[in-house]
C-alpha cells in the first residue's frame, strides 16, 4: 500500500509488526459501516471473504493490496486491523494458596458444573491429556472456529485450563479459541449456547474501552455484560 490509500483504509504494515493473515495468506481486517448487506458486498467485490461478524462490522480476508479498493466502496465506513486479543500471565499455583485442596478433600470438586474458557489458543491439549493435565471424553469441548489467524499459535489457554483443572478436577470444560474482539464475541455466544455456569477468559483487548466495564455494541465489556446478565458468573 502508498500514500494513495482512503483515509479510511488501515496503512501499511509499521517495521515488526505482525498481521493477521488466513490461512491463505490473505489480510485480516475489520470492515466497518451501518449495512451489513453493503458490507458484504464490498468485501465480495474485493476478492474477500467474511469470517467473522458483529453489528455494524465485518471480520474479512482481503488480499492486502485490495484494502484499498474495499475501504472506497459505497457503504464502508473504515477498514482497520482488528483488536487483537493479548493473553495474560498464568500461574497454576493457586491450589494451595485458595485452600482449594480442602474443598477437594471434603468432596467439592467441580463435578455438574460446566466451565467456559475463551482464549487465544489450545496447543498441546492431546498431550496434556495424556500427561493427565486435562480431562479427557465428554468432560472437554473444544471450539477452534473462531481461531483464523495463521500467524498464531498458541497454548495459553490450555494452561488456562489446566489451572481450572487443577481447581475444579471433575467440571465439565468448555475451550472455545478466538483471535481478537469479533470472535470474543461469537466464542461467548458459543459458550452460552453450552449453557455453562462459569466463564473465565484471561485476556484483555487494548483500545476497545474505557477500562471500566462500559462497552458499546458488541465490545468486549458489552459481551462480558450481556452474558452476567444471563447468570453466567
Amino acid at each position: 500500500m502508498n500514500t494513495s490509500t482512503p483515509g479510511n483504509a488501515v496503512t501499511a504494515p509499521k517495521p515488526n509488526e505482525v498481521v493477521p493473515k488466513s490461512k491463505d495468506g490473505r489480510s485480516l481486517v475489520y470492515v466497518d459501516g451501518a449495512q451489513d448487506q453493503a458490507l458484504r458486498a464490498a468485501v465480495a467485490a474485493a476478492g474477500g471473504v467474511v469470517t467473522g461478524a458483529v453489528s455494524g462490522r465485518l471480520r474479512a480476508a482481503v488480499a492486502e493490496d485490495r484494502i484499498p479498493q474495499l475501504a472506497a466502496a459505497a457503504g464502508v465506513r473504515e477498514v482497520r486491523r482488528p483488536e487483537r486479543a493479548v493473553p495474560m500471565a498464568v500461574t497454576s499455583e493457586g491450589v494451595l494458596a485458595s485452600r482449594t485442596n480442602e474443598w477437594a478433600a471434603a468432596g467439592h470438586k467441580g463435578a455438574g458444573v460446566k466451565v467456559g474458557i475463551i482464549d487465544v489458543g489450545f496447543g498441546g491439549v492431546a498431550e496434556s491429556q495424556e500427561g493427565g493435565e486435562l480431562p479427557t471424553g465428554a468432560n472437554l469441548v473444544t471450539n477452534n472456529e473462531n481461531c483464523i489467524d495463521a500467524t498464531r499459535n498458541e497454548d495459553h489457554g490450555t494452561k488456562v485450563a489446566e489451572v481450572v483443572h487443577d481447581m475444579a478436577p471433575e467440571a465439565q470444560l468448555y475451550l472455545a479459541c478466538m483471535d481478537d474482539s469479533v470472535g470474543f464475541a461469537a466464542a461467548a455466544e458459543w459458550l452460552r449456547q453450552q449453557k455453562v455456569d462459569v466463564i473465565t477468559a484471561a485476556v484483555g483487548f487494548a483500545g476497545t474501552g474505557r477500562g471500566d466495564g462500559s462497552g458499546d455494541g458488541d465490545s468486549p465489556a458489552a459481551v462480558v455484560k450481556r452474558l452476567r446478565d444471563a447468570g453466567i458468573l
